[in-house]
């Protein structure tokens, strides 16, 4: 199972051959338009499933399934909720829960390892998981280890992660790499596309037995996507 989550920094319909090129199960797409503009003419298109939660049409949280995948709503979800999302996914008798986020911070906040706006949102959903299989993935853009720090503030990186410990989800990338949270090497955005302003915003967490199976986690190249946006996607393969 391959999993791929990206900012596409809007516009997918003219960067979503990219995102095929990577081969995909399910991919999680921050600031994506609305599906109905990604089907060509020639229906020559390779999604088997698409969701989007949003407000416009321009710009929203994009989940896709590929191949004999298939997603839907979980029953839990909120409807006014579009940030974060959790989601069925199943593919013949293999079934798991996916919490989709799109990182929204907290208004008036600036810097890395700001709050994310809907925490308490995404504490209701993790705290669903009870023991399934699941994953929660997305691009957190300042929602990282960083420079911001708060007094009394709950809703940070270190708190969504404890969160998601509690359900025992860890991180993909940290768990493959052994690195600590914010001293990653690999960047998964560049500041205003500049190649001396990295940071690492993307996220996929994953139960137990998911990561018992974990074969590889990558981010894209700086040289291949940097074109497309300052966001990186991250790419993570599961047996």
């Amino acid at each position: 199972m391959r999993i791929v989550v990206w900012n596409c920094s809007m516009s997918l319909r003219k960067k979503l051959d990219a995102v095929l090129r990577l081969s995909p199960d399910i991919a999680v797409i921050g600031n994506a338009e609305f599906p109905d503009r990604l089907y060509p003419r020639d229906g020559g298109i390779r999604i088997s499933g698409s969701l989007w939660f949003g407000t416009g049409r321009n710009c929203g949280l994009g989940v896709f399934s590929f191949g004999r995948w298939h997603i839907r709503p979980h029953s839990m979800h909120d409807p006014s909720e579009t940030a974060v999302v959790p989601l069925e996914c199943s593919c013949g008798d293999v079934s798991l829960l996916l919490v989709a986020a799109q990182g929204v911070p907290a208004r008036g906040r600036t810097g890395y390892g700001q709050p994310f706006d809907s925490f308490t949102t995404a504490q209701r959903y993790i705290s669903s998981i009870q023991g399934r299989t699941a994953l929660f993935a997305g691009e957190l853009g300042a929602v990282s280890p960083g420079a911001w720090s708060g007094e009394g503030v709950e809703g940070g990186f270190f708190d969504l992660e404890r969160e998601l410990a509690g359900q025992d989800l860890r991180s993909c990338y940290h768990s493959f790499t052994r690195e600590p949270p914010g001293r990653e090497k690999t960047p998964t955005f560049f500041e205003e596309r500049d190649i001396t302003r990295p940071a690492h915003t993307t996220w996929c967490f994953a139960s137990t037995d998911l990561l018992l199976g974990l074969l590889d986690v990558q981010a894209g190249s700086p040289e291949n996507w940097l074109d497309l946006g300052g966001h990186m996607p991250l790419v993570v393969d599961f047996a």
